[in-house]
């Protein structure tokens, strides 16, 4: 560490060491360092002498340019946004197959494949017929 590295590679470097030599450590990372690679569970280490937070995660890499406490913020809240988004594109699926689902029965009633309506058939639909109206013609 004394000769200045491009990168320091630093793997649980608060491990056995006590509290003065980790002020140390935080106060030498954090002034003479260049750049480190650092892997620790001691969260305070981490926000002690951390600017950027770099998170690998399902073949994916997400770079946070803050501190460790505001990463885990910004990573609450992204996962939150993608679990939202997830919901919202089940419930569409589920639209969308509820909706072929019913249209294909309607298919499956009228004996057509594909379906295709006939002049009676729209007569019925728009009220010609003793039933309600229905706004939409459906070509398939």
């Amino acid at each position: 560490m004394l000769r200045r590295p491009d990168v320091l590679l630093l793997d649980e470097p608060t491990n056995h060491l006590d509290i003065e030599s980790i002020q140390w450590l935080e106060n030498f990372l954090s002034t003479r360092a260049n750049a480190v690679v650092l892997v620790s569970h001691d969260r305070a280490f981490l926000n002690n002498v951390t600017t950027r937070t770099i998170e690998i995660t399902c073949g994916r890499i997400y770079d946070y340019k803050v501190k460790y406490d505001e990463f885990v913020t910004f990573r609450k809240e992204r996962r939150e946004q993608q679990l939202r988004a997830y919901e919202n594109q089940q419930k569409q699926i589920q639209d969308t197959e509820e909706f072929i689902e019913r249209f294909q029965s309607y298919q499956s009633r009228a004996g057509a494949e594909p379906y295709q309506a006939t002049g009676e058939d729209r007569a019925h639909r728009s009220g010609r017929g003793g039933q309600s109206a229905l706004a939409v013609e459906v070509r398939l």
